[in-house]
C-alpha cells in the first residue's frame, strides 16, 4: 500500500505544475463504453493516465454551433496504455471508448469539486449540466437523456469494435 503522506505530496506537485497551485481532485474512469455518447468541456484542462489502451472522440468548442454538433465533426485519437495527456479546456471530449473487450481504465484529473451538482437548477437548453462540466449527450445515449442532458450531439453515435485479447501463441 502507498503511504498516503507520498500521494499528498504528488497530488500537492501536479496541482503547482499544472494548476498553478488551485485544489484539485484526482478520480477514476473505467468502464465498457464502445460509442461516442455525448461531448463535455471544462473551463480548466483534464489531465487523463491511460490505464489500459483507450480511444478518445475529441472536437474543438469552437464547431458548437447553437449548442450543436454533428459526429461527423469527432476525430478519434488512440491512447496507449501508461501514456499521459492533456485534454484544453476548448476541446470536446467525454468517456473513453474501449479498446479491448476487458473494458478500460483511465485516471482523471481536475479542479476540485468538478462534476459535483449545481447550486441552482438546470434550464432544458442548458449545456451546464455539473460545475464546471457543460455536457451535450446523443439521443441513443438514454443514460444521460434520463439526466436531462441536452441532446446536441447529432448524426450516428459513433463506434469503436473492441479487440479480444489472443491469449495463446500459435
Amino acid at each position: 500500500m502507498i503511504p498516503e503522506c507520498y500521494l499528498a505530496s504528488k497530488k500537492s506537485k501536479i496541482a503547482r505544475i499544472f494548476y498553478g497551485e488551485q485544489s484539485i481532485e484526482i478520480g477514476y474512469c473505467n468502464g465498457n463504453s464502445s460509442q461516442i455518447n455525448a461531448l463535455e468541456f471544462h473551463n480548466c484542462s483534464e489531465i487523463n493516465f491511460a490505464g489500459t489502451d483507450l480511444v478518445l472522440f475529441l472536437a474543438h468548442r469552437k464547431q458548437l454551433i447553437d449548442n450543436q454538433i454533428e459526429t461527423s465533426q469527432t476525430q478519434a485519437f488512440f491512447v496507449p496504455q501508461g501514456t499521459a495527456i492533456e485534454v484544453y479546456p476548448t476541446t470536446m471530449h467525454f468517456a473513453p471508448c474501449r479498446v479491448w473487450q476487458s473494458g478500460f481504465k483511465c485516471l482523471v484529473i481536475l479542479l476540485d469539486k468538478t462534476n459535483t451538482p449545481l447550486a441552482e437548477p438546470r434550464q432544458n437548453n442548458d449545456l451546464l449540466f455539473q460545475r464546471n462540466k457543460w455536457l451535450l449527450t446523443h439521443q441513443e445515449n438514454e443514460r444521460m437523456m434520463q439526466q436531462n442532458a441536452y441532446p446536441g450531439l447529432l448524426g450516428d453515435n459513433l463506434a469503436i469494435t473492441p479487440l479480444n485479447l489472443i491469449t495463446e501463441r500459435v
